[in-house]
């Protein structure tokens, strides 16, 4: 009895990592647990926890249809649910947990597209003014009061000397308000040629 128990427990150590493992890879153990040691079906199974009727089966699944329908769709869309769609819309009823298994089993992960580069933007310099009411610059500067509130500033400055022609500061601020402020500066100051 303890010789046995011995066994089982060096077995177990040289066969299984300290890690989780699926049926499968029990089923896969356990067949070479019987052949290696010469462990009687019942004892490989269950020194693997799996029931002996799982060490006999064997599956029956014929996923050919599901991987050329993948096949077929993944030529119309990049992704697992955009191709589900289209196996869907061709009038196939499969589920999409069917689906998925196949998907992975298939290693389908389609590579991403590549990003198209854009040629690098010639930088010229800003010229600065040397009238004033040329140029403007406008920007929103926003920060966070002590009690966590946020606001922000809608500063218009004056590229020639930097002095600010206006700033308004408010919690939000909706393309209208943005609007007004600068109709209001523009009536009292002129509109410069360059926003």
């Amino acid at each position: 009895m303890y010789a046995d128990l011995a066994l089982d427990n060096q077995i177990l150590k040289e066969v299984i990592e300290k890690k989780t493992l699926e049926p499968e890879i029990k089923k896969n153990l356990a067949n070479g647990i019987v052949e290696e040691y010469g462990v009687s079906i019942s004892r490989a199974c269950k020194m693997m926890d799996i029931h002996r009727s799982y060490f006999y089966y064997e599956s029956v699944k014929d996923d050919a249809e599901v991987e050329e329908s993948i096949r077929e769709a993944a030529k119309y869309g990049d992704g697992f649910w955009k191709i589900f769609e289209i196996i869907r819309r061709d009038g196939y009823a499969w589920n999409h947990k069917k689906v998925y298994r196949v998907y992975k089993a298939m290693h389908y992960e389609k590579r991403k597209r590549l990003r198209k580069h854009l040629p690098a933007r010639v930088k010229n310099l800003l010229e600065q003014p040397l009238k004033p009411f040329v140029a403007w610059s406008i920007d929103f500067v926003s920060d966070v009061l002590e009690c966590g509130r946020k606001f922000r500033v809608l500063d218009i400055l004056d590229d020639s000397d930097r002095v600010a022609v206006a700033q308004e500061v408010s919690m939000s601020f909706p393309a209208k308000r943005v609007i007004k402020v600068l109709e209001k500066v523009i009536w009292l100051n002129g509109k410069p040629k360059n926003m």
